[in-house]
Formats: C-alpha cells, sequence, structure tokens
C-alpha cells in the first residue's frame, strides 16, 4: 500500500489544484485569505466578550441597583445563549454552508452589541419630572444573550480549519486562530480602561447617554463585527467542491460501538475544561467585587483601571514563560497542568487572612497568576484536544465536526457557569438608597445624580456617621466602606483544590500513555470490526 501524504489524511478540501503552478499558487492564495478572515472573526468575537467585561459589573449596578444578585447571570447570559446555539449554526453549517452561517451569526452579534449599546439610553421620570433612574436592564440582558447567539461564529471557525487543512498543518492554524483571540482579549480590557474618563456624569445629555463607559464596548465590538463580516463576504472561501464531497463521502461512518477511544478522550478533555474553566470564571467574573468588597481598592469609576492591573503585569511574563516552554519542547499538557495550577494558587492569593483590609499587593498577585493560568490552559488544552481529535479522526467519521466543536461548547458551558454560580458563592449585597440617610436626611437621589453637585453630595455622604454601613454603587462615585464579599475563605479554598485535583488527575491519566502514538489504520480496522459487529437494527419502525 502506498504511503498517503498529508493531503490524503486531510479532513477537507484543500487539496493541490491540477494543473500550471500559477493555478496552485491562485489557490494558495485564497486560502490564506480565507485563513485570514477566520481569524478576524475569532478576533472580533474575542473582543467582544473581554471590552465588555471591563464595565458590564459597573454597568448592571446602574442600570440594576436592587438586581444585584442577577449580575451573575448576566455576565454569564452570554456563553449561555453561545452554547445553546452552537449546535443550531452547526447545523445551518451542514446544510446551507459555513460561509452563510458565520455571516449570520457576525450579523446576530452586531445586533446584540447595537442593544448592548443603546441600554443606557433608557431613563425613569419621578413625579417631579427629573430623572430617578437611568437605563434599561432588560435591554442590556438582552443584548448581551442576542451577542451571544452570534458567538457561535467562533466554533465555526475550528470547523473551517478542520475542514480547510491538512493534518500537518492544521495544529498551527488553530494555534494561530487562539492566538488571534488571545490577542484580542489581552487588548480589549485596555481599550475599554483607555475610556474611563468618559463616565457619564449629566443624565440629562443625550451624548452622553448615548457614548460614555458603560456603552462605547458596544459600539466598539459592533463596529469590529462588522469589519470582521465584509472581510469575510470578500475573503472567506467556503471549503465545498468536489474534494470536499469526495472525503465526506470517504469518511466512514459514526457508530457509537467502535470509538470508544474517542468519547474516553473526549470526555476526559471537556470534563478537565469544564472544571478548571469553572473556577476561573467565578473570579474573572468578580474582579470588580473583590475590588470593591474585599480589597476596597476602587472608590470611583476612574479607578476602575486598579483591577487589571495584575492582568497587564502579569501577561508579559507569562507569555514569555509559555514561549520558552515552547522553544524548549515541553508537552502541552504538561503545559496545560501548570496553567490549571496557576487558576489554582490564584484563588490562594485572593483570601482575606485577616479581620481588616488585606493588602492590595494580594489582588494584584493573585489577578496576575489567573492571567498566566489562563495563557498556559486554554491555549495548550485546545492544541491538545486538537492533537486527540486527528489521532480518532477515523472514529468520528462523518461526525468529526460535533467532535471538534464539543470544547469551545464546554468552554461556553463554564463561561456561563462561573459567573452565574459566583453571585450566589460570592455575594456583595448593596444598600437600596431608600434606606440610606445622610447625617439623619434621606438619601437624596437625584442630587446624587446631578452633574453639579452630585460629586460634592456623595463625598458628603461618604463622610457621614451612617457611611461606614453603606454600600452603594450606582453612581460614578461609590460608598464602599459597608461593601463586602461574601464567603471568600470558605469558597476560594475550595475552588482551589478542585483545580489542583482536576490537574493531578489529568497529570496521572496522560503520563504513562503520552507517547503512545495511534495508528489511523489500524483504529479504522477495529472500528470497521466493532460496527459491523453490532446487532442488526430492525427495518420496522
Amino acid at each position: 500500500m502506498a504511503a498517503k501524504d498529508d493531503h490524503d489524511l486531510a479532513p477537507a478540501g484543500v487539496q493541490p489544484a491540477a494543473g500550471h503552478g500559477s493555478e496552485k499558487e491562485a489557490e494558495g492564495v485564497e486560502w490564506t485569505l480565507s485563513l485570514a478572515a477566520v481569524l478576524l472573526v475569532g478576533a472580533a468575537l474575542a473582543f467582544d466578550y473581554s471590552v465588555a467585561a471591563v464595565s458590564i459589573q459597573s454597568y448592571w449596578a446602574v442600570v440594576a441597583p436592587e438586581k444585584s444578585s442577577m449580575y451573575g447571570f448576566v455576565f454569564g447570559s452570554y456563553d449561555l445563549s453561545q452554547f445553546l446555539f452552537i449546535p443550531v449554526f452547526g447545523w445551518m453549517a451542514d446544510r446551507v454552508g459555513l460561509r452563510l452561517s458565520i455571516f449570520a451569526a457576525l450579523a446576530v452579534n452586531i445586533a446584540g452589541n447595537l442593544m448592548f449599546a443603546l441600554a443606557y439610553y433608557a431613563k425613569e421620570f419621578d413625579v417631579q419630572g427629573e430623572v430617578a433612574h437611568v437605563g434599561s436592564w432588560q435591554l442590556l440582558l438582552a443584548g448581551r444573550l442576542v451577542a451571544g447567539i452570534g458567538s457561535g461564529a467562533l466554533s465555526l471557525g475550528v470547523v473551517h480549519i478542520t475542514y480547510a487543512t491538512s493534518v500537518s498543518a492544521r495544529t498551527a492554524a488553530i494555534g494561530y486562530y487562539r492566538v488571534s483571540q488571545t490577542a484580542a482579549r489581552v487588548f480589549a480590557p485596555f481599550l475599554g480602561l483607555s475610556i474611563l474618563s468618559l463616565v457619564p456624569t449629566d443624565v440629562y445629555d443625550t451624548t452622553q447617554r448615548l457614548f460614555n463607559f458603560y456603552t462605547l464596548p458596544g459600539w466598539f465590538s459592533a463596529g469590529l463585527s462588522t469589519v470582521a463580516l465584509l472581510v469575510a463576504v470578500v475573503g472567506l472561501k467556503e471549503p465545498s467542491g468536489e474534494s470536499e464531497r469526495a472525503r465526506r463521502a470517504a469518511m466512514p461512518e459514526f457508530c457509537w460501538e467502535g470509538a470508544a477511544n474517542l468519547l474516553r478522550e473526549s470526555w476526559m478533555l471537556c470534563t478537565f475544561q469544564l472544571v478548571v474553566g469553572f473556577c476561573n470564571y467565578v473570579l474573572y467574573s468578580q474582579l470588580f467585587g473583590f475590588g470593591v468588597g474585599q480589597f476596597h481598592m476602587v472608590q470611583s469609576s476612574d479607578e476602575l483601571w486598579k483591577l487589571y492591573m495584575g492582568f497587564a503585569v502579569g501577561s508579559a511574563p507569562f507569555l514569555m514563560a509559555w514561549r520558552l516552554c515552547l522553544a524548549n519542547g515541553v508537552q502541552d499538557y504538561t503545559m496545560t497542568v501548570a496553567g490549571a495550577i496557576l487558576v489554582g494558587g490564584a484563588n490562594l492569593f485572593l483570601i482575606n487572612y485577616t479581620d481588616g483590609v488585606p493588602s492590595q499587593f494580594l489582588f494584584y498577585a493573585g489577578t496576575a497568576m489567573l492571567v498566566g493560568g489562563m495563557v498556559f490552559f486554554y491555549s495548550m488544552l485546545e492544541s491538545f484536544h486538537s492533537k486527540k481529535m486527528t489521532m480518532h479522526a477515523a472514529e468520528a467519521g462523518k461526525r468529526l465536526a460535533s467532535f471538534v466543536v464539543l470544547l469551545p461548547a464546554t468552554g461556553a458551558i463554564a463561561r456561563f457557569a462561573g459567573p452565574l454560580l459566583s453571585s450566589f458563592l460570592l455575594p456583595l449585597d448593596q444598600t437600596r438608597s431608600s434606606d440610606m440617610t445622610v447625617n439623619g436626611e434621606p438619601f437624596n437621589v437625584t442630587a446624587a445624580f446631578s452633574s453639579t453637585d452630585g460629586y460634592a453630595y456623595l463625598e458628603e455622604a461618604s463622610q457621614a456617621s451612617e457611611a461606614s454601613t453603606y454600600c452603594w454603587l450606582e453612581s460614578t462615585y461609590y460608598l464602599e466602606e459597608g461593601c463586602e464579599l461574601g464567603n471568600t475563605r470558605v469558597v476560594l479554598p475550595i475552588l482551589a483544590g478542585i483545580c489542583i485535583l482536576a490537574a493531578a488527575v489529568f497529570q496521572l491519566y496522560y503520563l504513562p500513555k503520552y507517547r503512545h502514538t495511534s495508528d489511523p489504520l489500524r483504529e479504522v480496522e477495529n472500528m470497521e470490526e466493532a460496527c459491523d459487529s453490532r446487532p442488526a437494527r430492525s427495518s420496522a419502525v
């Protein structure tokens, strides 16, 4: 039997063009542009998630001050809808093609971000005609849900790369895809922090209500997704044609009896991501809660940049360490384990070991360790998963795409469940304005929102004798002395233990067998024997 080259093993239709070299060169350029379009789509959707994360907790505190317990659901709603619609877009891709499915996903994402940007514009008046409340929490929540639906295109990017690259090129292509998302996630928070000065101070000003610190992330994301959509329309190539149809026809039918190795690997990798990802996003979604309720380091929206300094300081050395590990041949599963341990260690730094306010050094060290864990864990787990899916592609058969998107889908579950439960695991209860007094007088909400004396009034409120018991986060100036993030001494050690235990199990499972290489032809034979041995199904319905 002649040895098969990489093109024969490719799961998709990037085959050498027949004919002259100029034809092959033109086809190569087309697929390079197509890959670039996919990378931009991935970067746009990763940017969408991260830039909104900078302001969403304070945004929610402004538009829904009496619904603080819902914040975890609001933060995770993006990933909930992403998880629910990943199979929908996969179904669409099989029927109308990847290009149209990606176009539709981006259009939905743009609509959701526009809703998010317009949520602050709404306002409510009291009987005197004064502004009593700004923003629509319903529109904000709907915007995140709709934008999350569109983020299902992230999984389509993985499917496109799987179909459009050979085995030898696929790991590098997925690596670039992941790097584009990582770069966007690192850049996006700093763009959000650069507009801190645009916190609205006059709720009667239409421009300020439309374009401010809370809403600009939505406008930015809608704009970038629009650019990605235009580039995709021009450059994205559908992996179709005779080679693709021939590839699909040649793939074996999937059967459960013949896919034992594939199912075991998928379960192990997806469970590992779910557990560690949950612990990671409990912390990530509560940065504002830690800053206000535990370390008391943020007294106004102008100081929100402090929450991301640990990310800024920690990202550079951990990225350098990541590249050094790659250069020295450190195995990807080992780096994945290291990332899980870093996430677990971050929990331990954020515990309050004193009866007073803990040192801010612990916050910066913990968040720096958290970003290091994210760098190592997510990039290397996806690389490891890609290799395992390639190894067991014969078992997946015509359902390869369904197994490829399992890891992104599991990641979406973790990003939803972590923030959702964080509000219950680590509660930050706010004081109702109707229950507050300032030097014996009822708290004046109108004065707090006023552009002329708002800061002066809130400064007076912060100095009042009652202030030490208040946690009021509805304005640009926070009364945070009475804020307390609950359960940290119980929840954080448990999360740390879960991450470290998961890392140990993962290491023990893969260490003895990592150097084992699979024989694809033998796997096909084993799969066919198992499938052929199934009892014949009755044709009767």
